[in-house]
């Protein structure tokens, strides 16, 4: 994570987070325009969360990772070409996988046991979204400091 002028920045895709070092970025990965609209408009509240890039299918956030080496990324389990699982499962193969937020309208204890045996690191109903609650996490996974 890069410090610039004194404050620990975060970067990303509406999907994804980057950090000011280089390697933390913010992407936001759903098949959901109105989804991907709505988090990048919480995320840019944060004047510490830059968002990077965005996505509508597992292989496009899939690539996006693959270049941009985010810190944190949010990921729909719904997408056009693979499910959120399958994208967790393939993110286990970079050697700096990203933090990754599940953010959700299937909120099912097995499906929150799924992702997060696969490697989600937080699990965000889409019933309980908020800019505070999103914040906080991308920020907590971060290790962003700042508003």
């Amino acid at each position: 994570m890069r410090d610039i002028a004194g404050k620990k920045e975060a970067t990303g895709v509406a999907g994804a987070i980057r950090t000011a070092s280089g390697r933390g970025a913010r992407q936001n990965y759903s098949a959901h325009p109105a989804i991907r609209r709505l988090i990048r408009q919480i995320l840019k509240q944060s004047k510490s969360i830059r968002v990077v890039a965005e996505a509508n299918s597992g292989e496009e956030a899939l690539a996006h990772v693959r270049k941009l080496r985010p810190d944190v990324m949010t990921l729909d389990l719904m997408m056009n070409d693979m499910n959120g699982i399958e994208v967790l499962g393939n993110l286990k193969e970079f050697p700096n996988r990203p933090k990754v937020i599940v953010i959700s309208l299937y909120n099912a204890p097995h499906l929150v046991s799924r992702a997060m045996a696969e490697g989600a690191s937080a699990f965000i109903s889409k019933s309980e979204l908020s800019p505070e609650k999103l914040i906080r996490t991308v920020k907590s996974l971060a290790e962003v400091e700042g508003s």
